[in-house]
């Protein structure tokens, strides 16, 4: 893999190879068109992770950690923030300040957004509570921590949804839950937004 790379960047009229390093297992290109520099390690590709730093012109660096690729949990940190995909990395899971449902499975499609001093995010996850029991639960402990809510529940083609919306301190904390029902399971997904520390 690691020749076959080499290869493909040395055939490419847009890069410039600035460095190998046979030690690290490393090569070091640059986009000629925008001048960002990207750092690739063949050894993580070996051993089935998959690691790349980029820097842009201005020196900022931006790094891709996909960790062991079979995890399937990636975390991208740039000069703006850092955001994690999969709820099968912990980096995904809530912040301490979300509630997730209880018993509830994690499940794929996590995301989690730090930028500057906000943190964002969603977080999946399956029960096989009913979407009423879910809405329930999460209009009455949304009220309990502050949260001014909103709540429903729909029933199209036979199948059951909720959304239940809070919002505390004019906005600066929102906390979205949606829940569907398929396949004998209740999908629910937290969207949250708030401070960082």
């Amino acid at each position: 893999m690691r020749k076959a790379t080499l290869l493909a960047l040395k055939a490419n009229p847009d890069v410039e190879i600035l460095k190998t390093d046979d030690a690290k297992g490393e090569v070091t290109y640059r986009v000629k068109k925008s001048g960002e520099q990207v750092t690739m390690s063949f050894n993580d590709l070996a051993q089935g992770k998959f690691n790349m730093k980029v820097k842009n012109a201005k020196g900022e660096e931006t790094t891709v950690d996909a960790g062991s690729m079979g995890a399937g949990g990636v975390t991208i940190k740039g000069p703006e923030g850092k955001v994690t995909f999969n709820a099968d990395t912990a980096g995904s899971a809530p912040p301490a300040w979300v509630t997730p449902y209880p018993g509830a499975t994690p499940a794929p499609g996590s995301v989690r957004l730090e930028k500057n001093d906000t943190l964002s995010g969603s977080f999946v996850s399956e029960t096989k509570d009913s979407v009423v029991k879910v809405k329930e639960f999460f209009d009455a402990k949304l009220k309990e921590q502050g949260y001014k809510t909103e709540a429903f529940v729909l029933n199209a083609d036979g199948k059951d949804s909720a959304t239940v919306s809070g919002t505390k301190d004019d906005g600066k904390w929102k906390i979205t839950v949606a829940a569907t029902t398929g396949d004998g399971k209740t999908t629910v997904m937290l969207v949250y937004e708030g401070p960082k520390n």
